[in-house]
């Protein structure tokens, strides 16, 4: 990131040394400082002058929907997306002109600068941070950030950790010596590999899920498992998915091992240690600092996903567990395998992982086309980014051009290969717009999407990713590309398109799952600056190691004061799996009622937030997909109604209010025929049989 003093030079040379720094730190910051303004003033511009037709979309969405939350976002995705492409362009600018400037400049006056520099820094960024957090929840509008996660937490009582912890650790850093030799070093890094490994394995437990609530969050991922593993193919005949075709994939492993409520969600949590298990690896292949691992991968870990379970504990004083597969693991496992496969070819250049990476990149779209889009994206930007060690343009531009033929040419054959099992599987193709339909719906319709706020933790993400991309600029112009910034580089790339996530619906919650690139990329810049520290006596840099510091062990604090929390949730979640609850009880009266009602090979329609769960329970398939989550189209529910009319379809609707209306239109043709009291069975009105005949 910066250039070093050699050793063996006079005293002179060593003060310019200093110098040369103080310029590339300043031309680092204000290059930066000045892309984020101008940016700003652009955003604004766009938003006087493009005024998109709402209206349009609106009435596009009525057509196409069923009534719903529908909150198109045209200009802000414009404002998005144009940051992410014009950003880079003003930080290139930015920094050029500024090298020139700056170059021939005195020390003096360099000094001078430096110091403006740093009292605005230890100024602003400081204050900016505070308004961020201060800013109002929209999870729980009443508080603000900081009283959510601060005050109104166990840290409340602890604040003083605030300030020592970052302090002692700092001093661990710069202090002890880390060389392999030591042996007392060797056996703390042996405990704190183990201590990671069983909080791979903690987390991977207490997501472990079983029928004690109702969640939606579960049917949504859990029904198109059921009726692929049954032999209803997905992508045929109007069978669409929210998430993408990773049920073919795991139906390799449920044919081996069967299906259930419990099997498939130990799949899942296997998934999410994969997930975790991949990221300590990169983290041990990137940080040199291996404390500092420790203390990275524990952020990763609990501040984006433990601290939410945690936090509910503290807020509504009891355990409620609810596992969200639809981004951990579905949107974590193959980002998190293109980190770890990446360090390794970053490291080796070798290429058979390059193949591999590209395998994988296709497989990412099939699985979850949206994450799988960053994730192919990020891979073929940093095999682009790479080119550029070189100084010959023309080279540059013909290893880039021979990368996209090598990587398409990868991906051509891998979903070829994919296209190709399906048909010999079930003797048709899948319709390939199953991949990006739903992203269609949502992104440029709106559906369930929420206005974005202007300040806000996101704003933290943003700053960091636009860090990352300027030192990774940097390294292009300075010809100074290391192992060090490719990684940054794909940190920053892929942190910033999963972002998208959260643009989309800008929830509080939306933003835990793709935030944990911003920790990875603090820990990456906490490592080179500590490593920088060692030699060197920056005021700028110990600054920002301090906050980067403070940042990272509140996942140490917090975990250190939650460990009877942290037990009481292990403890809940493995009993829930083998307790035997009102929940488990209803769902199995309902599985009789359907059993006593059909013949194994009838196939039937389920209304109900657990028809996934009841699917997997009896013999029998669906006659309508997609699953209740998923039916959000004005022509599939057509389509439903075709297939009531047309047929003596038996209907099953659960009791429950919010499934009631979702389909009041169609019960309003149903007859109840029976009912356990929790459970209806529907069919169509006797004058409508007749009508019909």
């Amino acid at each position: 990131m910066f250039q070093r003093p050699q050793e063996g030079r006079i005293h002179l040379k060593n003060k310019l040394s200093d110098i040369e720094i103080k310029r590339d730190c300043i031309n680092l910051v204000l290059s930066t400082s000045f892309s984020t303004i101008s940016y700003l003033i652009l955003a604004k511009l766009i938003s006087l002058f493009y005024k998109p037709d709402i209206s349009s979309i609106l009435e596009r969405a009525r057509t196409l929907l069923v009534p719903c939350l529908i909150y198109p976002k045209p200009l802000e995705r414009t404002l998005f997306i144009a940051g992410i492409f014009l950003i880079p362009v003003f930080l290139f600018v930015y920094y050029l002109i500024l090298k020139r400037l700056l170059n021939n400049k005195e020390g003096n006056l360099i000094d001078n600068i430096w110091i403006f520099i740093c009292l605005c820094t230890v100024t602003i960024l400081p204050l900016f941070i505070f308004k961020v957090m201060n800013a109002p929840s929209l999870y729980l509008p009443p508080y603000s950030h900081l009283q959510l996660y601060i005050l109104n937490s166990t840290l409340n009582r602890n604040v003083s950790l605030l300030f020592c912890v970052p302090i002692i650790i700092l001093y661990v850093f710069l202090k002890i010596n880390c060389s392999p030799d030591n042996n007392s070093v060797k056996f703390i890094m042996i405990l704190l590999d183990i201590f990671c490994l069983l909080l791979i394995a903690y987390m991977g437990t207490i997501y472990v899920f079983s029928i004690y609530t109702t969640s939606d969050n579960f049917e949504s991922v859990f029904y198109s498992v059921v009726q692929l593993f049954k032999g209803v193919p997905l992508g045929m005949d109007g069978f669409t998915n929210t998430y993408g075709l990773y049920p073919y994939f795991l139906n390799i492993i449920f044919k081996i091992i069967g299906l259930s409520v419990l099997k498939c969600s130990i799949v899942f949590c296997t998934l999410i240690a994969l997930s975790f298990l991949w990221i300590l690896f990169f983290l041990k292949n990137t940080v040199n600092n291996k404390f500092l691992v420790f203390l990275g991968f524990t952020s990763v870990v609990y501040l984006p996903n433990l601290s939410g379970q945690l936090f509910m504990v503290q807020f509504i004083g009891r355990v409620q567990v609810e596992p969200y597969y639809a981004y951990l693991p579905l949107r974590y496992l193959f980002p998190c395998l293109l980190l770890f496969l990446s360090s390794l070819y970053i490291k080796n250049k070798n290429k058979y992982l390059y193949i591999l990476s590209s395998i994988m990149c296709s497989l990412s779209l099939l699985w979850n086309f949206d994450t799988g889009v960053i994730t192919t994206a990020s891979w073929m930007l940093l095999n682009f980014y790479s080119e550029f060690e070189q100084k010959n343009i023309s080279a540059i531009f013909k290893n880039i051009l021979w990368h996209i033929i090598k990587i398409s040419i990868v991906m051509t054959i891998t979903i070829s290969f994919f296209y190709l099992y399906i048909f010999i599987r079930y003797g048709r193709i899948f319709d390939i717009s199953v991949l990006y339909q739903t992203l269609n719906v949502f992104s440029n319709l709106g559906l369930n999407l929420l206005p974005m706020p202007l300040f806000h933790p996101w704003n933290l993400l943003a700053l960091a990713y636009i860090t990352g991309i300027g030192i990774s600029i940097r390294a292009i112009i300075e010809k100074d590309i290391t192992p060090w910034t490719k990684n940054i580089f794909l940190v920053t790339i892929m942190g910033t398109g999963m972002l998208l996530y959260y643009e989309g619906r800008s929830h509080d919650a939306s933003l835990f799952g793709p935030s944990f690139y911003f920790f990875i990329l603090l820990t990456l810049f906490l490592d080179k600056i500590l490593s920088f520290l060692k030699n060197n006596k920056i005021f700028l840099l110990n600054i920002l190691s301090i906050l980067i510091a403070s940042i990272l062990s509140l996942s140490v604090i917090f975990m250190s004061i939650n460990i009877k929390d942290e037990f009481l949730l292990l403890k809940t979640s493995i009993r829930n799996v083998s307790a035997h609850s009102q929940e488990k009880n209803i769902i199995e009266m309902d599985c009789n009622f359907i059993r006593k009602h059909t013949n194994p090979s009838e196939k039937i329609i389920i209304f109900s937030r657990n028809s996934g769960i009841f699917f997997s329970k009896i013999p029998n398939i669906s006659a309508f997909n997609p699953g209740l989550t998923d039916l959000f189209l004005k022509s599939d529910y057509a389509r439903l109604e075709r297939i009531i009319a047309e047929s003596d379809v038996k209907i099953f609707v659960s009791d429950n209010p919010q499934t009631l209306i979702k389909v009041k239109g169609i019960l309003r043709t149903l007859t109840i025929v029976d009912s356990n009291g929790y459970m209806f069975l529907l069919k169509r009105n006797k004058i409508e049989n007749a009508t019909a005949g």
